[in-house]
């Protein structure tokens, strides 16, 4: 026999809580990717029910507000119905314990305006019809992609055998002395939004560099253990490398280099 815990006006005595997530999808300080008509990106929320024994709770709706509501001069949180359920919430009379589960809220229509003043709220309702809504949760959006700027690309032979057309960025090389180029590139990368994350390389000479992910006082160089090299004797017909800068929010941009054989 189950038992139920009513309030005086018919409704249990306690409203459950929803809270937000301090891992899965939505990290504490993250940043998301959003376009200003964003429905397709999605945030984990965590939900607690801490009200009611043997009872459920179910998100009935997410509250979202915007910059362009912000001045307008009131939060103007607009509710987006969506469904999830947490089944089987057993609290005991312990009010420590409680039970979860990780719901997903699609479809949030955050504009870009400003990029942090974004936010989101989640109402939860139990079996007994209460509702609890939980507090307003700023959700950080990068708008913005990464600059990076390839600045040096040097050889292990120096100057020999190796011409730089700095304008193009077309750099001519000589394979056919013997001796192999070891080739490093070194750049800048910055955001001033999520912040830069790692810069990573294209496949060329049938070499990949590792991805750098000390990019945080603002540069980057090409792993000098995995760096291009373009073989002695003429078997390299050259080819273009493109280096890609990626932020914390998952946004990209992508600079470049061609290399061209010149053995005549």
């Amino acid at each position: 026999m189950r038992d139920w815990w009513w309030n005086e006006d018919g409704h249990s005595s306690t409203e459950p809580v929803s809270v937000r997530s301090t891992g899965g999808d939505w990290n504490v300080g993250s940043w998301y990717t959003m376009t200003v008509s964003a429905v397709g990106d999605t945030i984990t929320a965590y939900l607690r029910n801490k009200g009611d024994p043997f009872s459920s709770a179910e998100l009935i709706g997410q509250l979202y507000d915007h910059t362009s509501q912000y001045s307008s001069g009131g939060l103007g949180f607009i509710t987006n119905g969506c469904e999830a359920h947490i089944d089987n919430v057993v609290i005991y009379d312990d009010a420590a314990s409680y039970d979860s589960e990780t719901i997903t809220a699609i479809s949030v229509p955050f504009d870009q305006e400003h990029e942090t003043d974004n936010q989101i709220k989640f109402a939860i309702s139990d079996n007994a019809g209460n509702i609890g809504t939980s507090n307003a949760y700023t959700v950080k959006i990068d708008a913005t992609e990464p600059t990076i700027e390839i600045t040096s690309v040097t050889s292990s032979q120096g100057t020999d055998n190796w011409y730089e057309e700095t304008a193009n960025e077309l750099y001519y090389f000589s394979d056919d002395d013997g001796i192999a180029h070891v080739v490093t590139l070194t750049g800048d990368i910055s955001d001033g939004g999520s912040g830069p994350q790692k810069v990573s390389f294209s496949s060329c000479f049938d070499e990949t560099p590792q991805d750098d992910t000390n990019v945080g006082g603002g540069t980057w160089t090409s792993d000098q253990a995995t760096d291009y090299e373009i073989a002695a004797g003429g078997g390299d017909p050259g080819g273009t490398v493109t280096v890609t800068a990626h932020d914390n929010a998952g946004l990209t941009n992508t600079d470049t280099v061609t290399f061209n054989e010149d053995n005549a």
